[in-house]
């Protein structure tokens, strides 16, 4: 994982935050990169229970949705699993491999990675999966 600092405000903020003097090479403590490190994977990655795809697929079975949402996100588990991982599996979409979702098709050339995102974001990640 890699953190970039791409303006001066955050450079600013973080000075303030540790109360560091005007040298910005005092960001390079050690205990304010881990701090920082650790800040950004639970904004980007998260933290929670991992789930295989069967655990997964009973969980989603067992919450008290309706079975059009309940299949719509086994479906989605079942392709983010078929494609070991989900940028694989935007991978896919992108590309249109064979077993690509037509849900999220535009037009013949486009697709829809937005409402992908949407989908996993609304039917599995708010779920805890």
């Amino acid at each position: 994982m890699e953190i970039q600092l791409r303006t001066g405000k955050k450079i600013k903020y973080l000075m303030k935050k540790y109360e560091l003097d005007d040298n910005v090479w005092s960001l390079f403590n050690s205990d304010i990169i881990l701090n920082e490190f650790k800040t950004a994977y639970v904004k980007h990655i998260g933290t929670g229970d991992y789930y295989a795809f069967d655990k997964a697929s009973e969980r989603i079975l067992e919450l008290g949705k309706q079975p059009k949402s309940k299949q719509l996100a086994i479906d989605l588990l079942r392709f983010i699993n078929k494609h070991r991982s989900f940028p694989d599996a935007l991978l896919a979409i992108i590309n249109r491999s064979e077993d690509f979702l037509s849900r999220y098709q535009l037009t013949n050339r486009n697709v829809n990675i937005d409402k992908f995102k949407r989908d996993v974001n609304t039917n599995l990640i708010s779920l805890g999966i």
